[in-house]
């Protein structure tokens, strides 16, 4: 059932054929991870692939610089987004799952194999980084070009659901605003939302 999730998104953001598509997902294995649980599936030396079946991750970047130990928000991954993670980013990049999720991991060594058995499988990855490269700019994008009530308003239409799942502190910080912020604009939509 695993593997069909992936196949099927697959399909949908790639014009590769089923065969290269069937391939590529045979590589990757399913990681479980519990609420709050950090996602610790990296192969040493390895750029690795993840595609996120469901729940929902976090990835943040401890800041070396501040005294604090203060944290940098990269993102959420949403069940049905791949995803990279790069071995030259770790220790400083961490993924948490926000809540249970299953991951499918898989490392460049296997995807390589891969490709020298069906060298259409560098399109399908290729069609993978567009996607992830654009979401990412699509992501910088809003939340540097938007009020901080319309970057809450965005997270809320993108999230659905899953927002209230977040906790506050990792949701203000994503949204590069202080938590105080963060509840008053919680405050102010509920009082909208009982009228």
């Amino acid at each position: 059932m695993e593997r069909t999730s992936l196949t099927l998104y697959l399909e949908r953001m790639s014009n590769a054929g089923s065969k290269t598509i069937e391939s590529f997902t045979r590589a990757f294995r399913l990681h479980s991870l519990k609420k709050n649980e950090e996602l610790k599936c990296y192969i040493e030396g390895q750029n690795s692939i993840c595609f996120n079946l469901d729940g929902l991750l976090y990835e943040w970047q401890k800041e070396e610089s501040t005294l604090k130990g203060g944290t940098t928000p990269l993102k959420f991954y949403q069940p049905g987004q791949l995803f990279t993670l790069s071995p030259k980013n770790h220790p400083q990049t961490t993924i948490l799952a926000i809540q249970q999720s299953h991951v499918l991991i898989s490392d460049l060594n296997k995807i390589k194999a891969i490709l020298t058995r069906d060298p259409a499988v560098l399109d399908l990855i290729n069609d993978i980084y567009q996607q992830c490269q654009r979401q990412n700019h699509q992501r910088i994008a809003n939340l540097t070009a938007s009020p901080a009530k319309v970057r809450y308003e965005m997270a809320s239409q993108q999230l659905g659901a899953l927002l209230y799942h977040i906790p506050k502190n990792l949701l203000a910080n994503y949204l590069n605003i202080s938590r105080k912020q963060l509840q008053r604009i919680i405050y102010q939509q509920l009082l909208i939302d009982k009228k």
